[in-house]
């Protein structure tokens, strides 16, 4: 009872202090005291705002030399411990290229991460029409990024036949599909079901999933459903 009370004593005073370093980092940085706030949020590396405060530091080179491997180091110790804006910064990363090899699908698997958390409401049904009358024009890439932005029913939609279908260079990928459709039906206008292939798609388990990916599943149905 003595060594439990001890130890849940130790915990909060390490929290304490790591609350503390991360407080005084920030004051620091407002006060471009720039030595000073790396040191604290070194000191507090077990915060997730420490984390992307040093991923930040890194990448624009603030009392520190500019480092895009260091920033995505940091982003990544934060993103592991589930803080919701590193997906958006690793995403930023890999869309430009920055200390990394330019790769969009990785780019927006990071942003899809980030964009299905539960604080995400924005919708943007506008955008949608514009997205739709692009990829008609076969603007596919800017078609894209504006579905992803309006997050509507119908750009979830859209979205997710995109992954499946693997338009416009898009790697066809039918985790992403079956979590786009997942969200047309959480945003209203798909509470009826859906139809044909998505559909089919989302009946399958995630480990069915997984190995429609890898190849080693067959659904005649993806083939057959219209």
């Amino acid at each position: 009872m003595k060594i439990t009370l001890l130890i849940t004593c130790l915990l909060i005073s390490f929290i304490n202090q790591s609350v503390a370093d991360y407080a005084e980092g920030t004051r620091a940085f407002q006060n471009q005291n720039y030595l000073s706030a790396v040191k604290a949020f070194k000191n507090s590396e077990d915060d997730p705002n420490s984390l992307i405060m040093l991923g930040y530091m890194y990448e624009n080179g603030y009392g520190v030399p500019q480092s895009y491997i260091l920033a995505r180091h940091y982003y990544v110790k934060a993103n592991r411990q589930g803080d919701e804006n590193a997906p958006v910064l690793l995403g930023l990363l890999y869309h430009y290229g920055n200390g990394v090899k330019q790769d969009d699908n990785t780019a927006l698997s990071y942003f899809d991460n980030a964009r299905f958390s539960d604080n995400q409401e924005v919708r943007n049904p506008s955008l949608t029409n514009k997205a739709l009358i692009e990829e008609l024009n076969g603007n596919y890439t800017q078609a894209y990024n504006d579905f992803y932005n309006a997050y509507t029913a119908t750009s979830c939609y859209r979205l997710g036949e995109i992954y499946l279908q693997g338009t416009g260079g898009i790697e066809v990928n039918y985790q992403q599909a079956a979590n786009n459709f997942d969200c047309a039906i959480k945003l209203g206008d798909y509470s009826d079901g859906l139809s044909g292939t998505a559909a089919v798609l989302s009946t399958l388990t995630l480990k069915q999933i997984q190995q429609l990916q890898a190849g080693t599943f067959e659904m005649k149905e993806l083939n057959t459903a219209s």
